[in-house]
């Protein structure tokens, strides 16, 4: 592990209950890939983050605690195991995390939001784009893809992180903006 990656791994490594944290996040990675995003896109105090398909928020709650950022997000689902909305969990872990005056959950999804054109400097999602591929195509993918585009203030970046689509090839006009890395 070369010394980047180590420096990397602390935040997460400070967080051993793996058992809580998988519990509360929507496929694999957890916090160690929430920081992985937030170290490639140059995360920063101060700055406003969109989650988008937060979930149960505990990766969102995380990123503001760790991060230092404000951050909205979106989940327009409820959840699988108690039927309440996602929003109520988001909510919940926030304040669980003592964030709760940086964390906004809002029920909306990709591309239905409530926000203005150019509105954050960061957009961060893991595991959500391929289950809107899954359900909507190519076509909701994209509209998808668009609006994340639309609400992200110029030069502001964009954190992706969809480790359940292995299997389908990038759409060729999409490479150009996928980070080259050993994964790619």
């Amino acid at each position: 592990m070369s010394t980047e990656d180590s420096a990397v791994a602390t935040r997460a490594a400070a967080y051993p209950d793996l058992d809580h944290i998988y519990a509360q996040c929507s496929g694999p990675g957890g916090l160690r890939l929430a920081e992985h995003l937030a170290e490639a896109i140059g995360l920063r105090a101060g700055a406003v983050l969109v989650d988008v398909g937060a979930n149960r928020g505990l990766q969102t709650c995380w990123l503001a605690k760790e991060y230092g950022v404000t951050a909205l997000a979106l989940d327009p689902w409820e959840d699988r195991q108690d039927g309440r909305p996602m929003v109520e969990h988001i909510a919940g872990n926030a304040r669980e995390w003592g964030v709760a005056d940086r964390v906004i959950a809002v029920r909306a999804g990709v591309p239905d939001t409530p926000f203005a054109a150019e509105s954050f400097d960061f957009a961060y999602c893991t595991t959500t784009l391929e289950m809107i591929r899954g359900l909507q195509g190519e076509a909701g993918y994209r509209d998808a893809l668009g609006e994340i585009h639309r609400i992200l203030k110029p030069g502001g970046m964009f954190g992706l992180g969809e480790p359940m689509h292995l299997d389908a090839p990038i759409p060729e006009d999409l490479r150009p903006y996928v980070t080259r890395g050993e994964f790619c």
